[in-house]
């Protein structure tokens, strides 16, 4: 099952790349960078990325929403971080009991802005 999302995911981004769809493409770079990072595959294609967007990253010429060194947005406040911490000890709790649920809560701190402890439940998600 987990070799098969990431080949989903793979086929996602050289369509997203065929058809020149730059945001997309570079979330789902990102989500390549955050569950798979050993993947030999990886710098190559953050560098072909680069190298077809430029440097620094236009984003006001293709309307994304990225700043100029292609890092997420903002960083979460202290009281985010707090919260956080307590959801990472239950959802810890949580994993240790079914551990098949850690990609969810990756996928949910990731989007909370979490980086850190998304990479780490998709670290627990790969083994």
């Amino acid at each position: 099952m987990q070799k098969y999302k990431k080949d989903r995911l793979f086929e996602k981004l050289d369509f997203l790349r065929q058809e020149n769809i730059i945001e997309e493409e570079f979330k789902v770079l990102k989500e390549i960078e955050l569950f798979y990072s050993s993947d030999p595959r990886l710098p190559s294609l953050i560098d072909q990325f680069q190298s077809k967007v430029g440097s620094p990253y236009n984003h006001k010429k293709t309307g994304g929403c990225f700043n100029d060194e292609m890092e997420r947005l903002e960083a979460p406040s202290p009281g985010d971080k707090k919260l956080a911490s307590l959801w990472l000890a239950a959802c810890s709790e949580i994993v240790d009991k079914n551990p098949a649920s850690s990609y969810n809560f990756a996928i949910m701190f990731y989007f909370m802005g979490c980086y850190e402890e998304a990479t780490n439940y998709g670290a627990k998600n790969s083994s």
